[in-house]
């Protein structure tokens, strides 16, 4: 399914210095009924990586300029840009939740007004 993440209104005056970054909006990842006898889930993401801010940082296809998305673990801040993986052991009652964040970074400065949209594809492996 579908998941959108509402990163709020950010004004572009303050992503004007190399290196800012919006505050961090968290998301759960939740994995429900998964199958009896299931130890675990690794969620590996794929998606546009930025040219400036490098593989890590996905890619704006909205129209605001000089800004990339970051998306991380909430608890360790670890980026999780594409070709990235989290694993998670599957509780008893047969779920597992991936606690995560996602912000906007502008690495060389100067970012202007616009929208910020990113997809980011997540492929599931159950063990």
């Amino acid at each position: 399914s579908n998941l959108n993440v509402n990163l709020g209104d950010i004004q572009a005056t303050n992503m004007v210095t190399p290196g800012s970054s919006s505050d961090p909006v968290a998301f759960n990842l939740l994995f429900t009924n998964c199958p009896a006898g299931t130890r675990s889930v690794t969620a590996s993401f794929t998606g546009n990586p930025d040219p400036v801010a490098g593989p890590d940082y996905y890619m704006n296809s909205g129209t605001a300029t000089n800004v990339a998305i970051a998306m991380s673990e909430a608890g360790s801040g670890a980026l999780k840009g594409t070709g990235s993986s989290i694993m998670r052991n599957i509780a008893a009652d047969r779920t597992a939740t991936l606690a995560m964040q996602a912000s906007v970074k502008s690495m060389s400065g100067g970012a202007t007004p616009g929208s910020v949209s990113a997809v980011v594809v997540m492929t599931l492996q159950y063990n």
